[in-house]
Parts: C-alpha cells; sequence; structure tokens
C-alpha cells in the first residue's frame, strides 16, 4: 500500500516501499550531496543568488529548460558506437550528426558504455517492464512509481512540471509537455488543466477506448516549437515517438531515417532558440535523453519490454552551466533517469524536493555549474 507518513515531494512514504527501512540513511545522503553540490557552485555566491530572485518579478532571469526525449532511440546509435551499430557503412555522416556539432561546442553526453560511462531507466523492480509509462512516470516524479507496464492508470503523485507551476508561480503554458504519444499524459500531470499537456493527435478520430492516436513526430515539433516561441516557457518537454514505432516493426531503414529526422528536429530547437535572441540561447539548458533502450544484436534490437540491456539510455546537455565534456568518458557514476528531476529544479533556481524513496534522483553536478562529489 503507498501511503505517506513523511511529507515529500510527492506525499509517499519510503516506508511504504521494499527497502524503505533504510529511508534515513537516503535522506540523509541525498541532503549531504545537494549541500556537496551547492557548496561546488562554480561561481561563488551563486546558489544565493539564485535564491535572491525567487520572486515572479525576476522569473525571467532564472533560465529555461527544455528536455526532448527521443522514445526508444538506444545509445548505441546515440553514439554511433562502431562495433555496434546496424547502419550501413555507406560513407555518410552519424545520424545524429547536427546535435553532435551543437554538444561539441559546449556540451556533454553520458551513457556511452562502450566508454564506460553509463545511464540508466529508472525502474521499481527487477520485474518491472522496461516500457515508456514507467520510465516517463519515474522521470518526471523523481522516483519510480507503482507502475510496471504502459497499461498503468495516470500518475497518482505531484509531477516536476506540476511542481514547477506551483512553486515558481507559473501559468500553465509557461509550463508546458507535447508528445506524439498520447500515453504521455498518464505521466505529465496528477492533475488535468495543472499545466499545459499536448498529447497525441486531437484532430484524428480517437482510439476505440476514446484516447487520442499517437501524431506525426514533425506536428508535434511544430506544436511545441509554437509554443516555445508564443510563450517562452520556463520548462518545456517534447517527446517523439516514430523511431520507437519503426524498430517495433523491426524497419531498420525506417528507423535510420527517424534517427536522421530527429536530429534534424533537435537542430530547429537550437535555432529556434538563437532566433529568440542571444539572451534565450545563452539562459536556456537542453537536455537530449530517451525514455529506455533496446536489444543489443540480432533480431533483438526490435525488442526492450522483457530485456535486461534495454535499461541503457543515453543523458545529453548543453547549456549555460554544463560542463563542456563531449563524450563522456570513464564516469564513476551511473546516471539515472530520475536524476533529471532534482537537476532540472536547481537550473530553474529551486532546492529540490524532498524525497525518500530508494530510487530518489540525484542532482547531476555536471549539468549544474558544481564540482561533481567525490563517489567515495
Amino acid at each position: 500500500m503507498f501511503t505517506s507518513k513523511l511529507e515529500s515531494r510527492n506525499g509517499i512514504g519510503a516506508e511504504s516501499w521494499p527497502g524503505g527501512s533504510g529511508s534515513c540513511m537516503r535522506v540523509a545522503r541525498r541532503a549531504l550531496t545537494t549541500a556537496l553540490l551547492i557548496a561546488g557552485m562554480s561561481s561563488p555566491g551563486a546558489w544565493a543568488q539564485v535564491h535572491e530572485q525567487q520572486d515572479p518579478t525576476h522569473q525571467d532571469a532564472l533560465g529555461r529548460v527544455i528536455v526532448l526525449v527521443l522514445d526508444g532511440v538506444r545509445w548505441q546509435d546515440f553514439f554511433d558506437v562502431e562495433d555496434r551499430r546496424f547502419r550501413p557503412d555507406d560513407g555518410r555522416p552519424p545520424a545524429f550528426e547536427g546535435t553532435w556539432k551543437r554538444l561539441s561546442q559546449g556540451g556533454l553526453a553520458f551513457g556511452d558504455r562502450s566508454r564506460g560511462s553509463a545511464a540508466r531507466m529508472t525502474l521499481s523492480g527487477r520485474f518491472s517492464m522496461r516500457q515508456s509509462l514507467p520510465s516517463y512516470q519515474a522521470m518526471l516524479a523523481g522516483f519510480a512509481q507503482p507502475c510496471s507496464s504502459n497499461d498503468c492508470a495516470r500518475i497518482a503523485v505531484e509531477t516536476l512540471p506540476e511542481a514547477l507551476a506551483r512553486r515558481l508561480e507559473l501559468p500553465a503554458e509557461k509550463v508546458a509537455v507535447f508528445s506524439s504519444w498520447a500515453g504521455l499524459e498518464r505521466a505529465a500531470a496528477h492533475e488535468s488543466g495543472s499545466v499545459h499537456v499536448d498529447a497525441g493527435d486531437r484532430t484524428s478520430p480517437p482510439a476505440d477506448d476514446g484516447t487520442p492516436v499517437n501524431r506525426d513526430d514533425e506536428r508535434t515539433a511544430e506544436a511545441a516549437l509554437d509554443h516555445l516561441r508564443r510563450h517562452a516557457p520556463r520548462f518545456l518537454f517534447v517527446v517523439f515517438g516514430a523511431a520507437d514505432r519503426a524498430a517495433h516493426a523491426g524497419d531498420k531503414a525506417g528507423y535510420l531515417r527517424e534517427l536522421r529526422r530527429l536530429d534534424r528536429m533537435i537542430v530547429r530547437f537550437f535555432e529556434t532558440l538563437q532566433e529568440m535572441g542571444p539572451a534565450a540561447r545563452a539562459r536556456t539548458t537542453l537536455i537530449v535523453t530517451t525514455d529506455h533502450g533496446r536489444g543489443r544484436w540480432g533480431p533483438m534490437w526490435r525488442y526492450h519490454s522483457l530485456m535486461p540491456f534495454s535499461t541503457g539510455v543515453f543523458v545529453a546537455a548543453t547549456g549555460p552551466r554544463t560542463a563542456h565534456l563531449g563524450r563522456v568518458e570513464g564516469h564513476p557514476r551511473t546516471i539515472q533517469l530520475s536524476d533529471l528531476r532534482p537537476t532540472i529544479e536547481i537550473l530553474l533556481g529551486l532546492e529540490p524536493a524532498p524525497c525518500q524513496h530508494p530510487t530518489c534522483g540525484q542532482p547531476i553536478p555536471e549539468l549544474i555549474g558544481a564540482a561533481p562529489a567525490d563517489p567515495r
């Protein structure tokens, strides 16, 4: 049962979960880690300066975060790992050439396991399906949810978008979620209308159960980019789904085409920020990631639900406080998708919300301008 005993970001106590007896140590460790990160901020007094600007009149000066999620894209294909890719060696550039060009100008990417850097999706247990909804719910809650498949109901706790709108006192359009996959709505918010959510294709007849059908990624990108230009949201979360659908169909050529199309769409977000002016680009952190990986070899590449290796993901970022590391190598810490929530909270000028679950995310120092904590 999931009952609250201690107030947290979500209202769910660690005692309700397996392994909850160690919650006090986890809370203490998280508090110590956060304190070390704050102490290690790259500019003296940066944290104090952030908190001096918490009233709404200064909100626009605090920055913006855009998260682009490439549903079902393997880390092997994002990094174009030579001995693990299946794209033809026909002389064409890597699928994400445009994205890597921007990252090389000042960014980083975790998750290339061939170089000693690991990133993982966050799951509630070893028997959870490596599927989208459990991953998105964990990503936006900041810890694993009691959701083990894509059939779960709407998330039951306050999500990152909802918390940002509440804590920063922002109108719904300033915290926006767009998705090609209609099911994302069940991870975006636990209360309908609390933030701007546009998921699936509402211009076409719905499915038999009344839910919207999936939307083409180009239309999702257009809708999100238009919202970015019109409303300049503080937080924008965008999910693209065509690559995952092509992979499930076993269509290698179609999957590779979608990867290249995704690269062009990512570049469009960079270009749109440039069009919005140098100040908009200079204070925006753009994160690119995926919800899950896929199988590694042969015909198994198309599957992920029951594949242990499909927990591997990637997290790439560029922004004013992001370390310029490029392709991260030999990193001692495994990045979790649940780490995105506290990281984004700090980037937007907030102290990470309390969290007491065993899978609570930790801030990623290299994204917030802090010195990495000693892994020992």
